[in-house]
């Protein structure tokens, strides 16, 4: 597998998602998705060379400029990561790592507002809570 070819698997599924959404989001409901436009920035972008500035404008073809209102990102450096996971994928090597944690810390220096940085040496229920916090401060819900 190629990185075009990965990147470019990535943003038809990516598509096909957003289509089924984007009506949802619409009427006003939230939507809540383990990955987004950012991963393939940091996997693609940074991660495999392709570069941030040419996975962007895909993204934004791929969603019809479609954005988070908020991106969590849960942060842990690699050597952690590495011994937590044990039996590693093609996506799972060191310096693949260090490159997309890179482009993710650079993304959330340029997104503040939208980018919420969580410490992964957090327990779960730590991690959860903030989670929550954050999204009650963005957003008042009734009840």
């Amino acid at each position: 597998m190629t990185p075009k070819a990965e990147l470019l698997l990535f943003l038809a599924s990516r598509n096909l998602l957003v289509e089924d959404i984007k009506h949802y989001l619409f009427r006003g409901y939230f939507v809540v998705l383990d990955r987004y436009v950012d991963s393939s920035v940091a996997y693609q972008g940074f991660g495999r060379g392709l570069g941030k500035e040419v996975v962007e404008k895909l993204n934004a073809f791929a969603t019809d400029g479609l954005i988070p209102d908020v991106t969590f990102y849960i942060d842990i450096d690699v050597e952690t990561a590495l011994r937590r996971k044990g039996e590693l994928n093609r996506f799972e090597k060191r310096e693949f790592l260090e490159r997309v944690r890179k482009g993710y810390l650079l993304l959330a220096e340029e997104h503040p507002e939208r980018i919420v940085i969580l410490d992964g040496n957090r327990t779960v229920e730590e991690i959860h809570r903030m989670v929550v916090e954050e999204i009650e401060r963005r957003w008042k819900f009734d009840g």
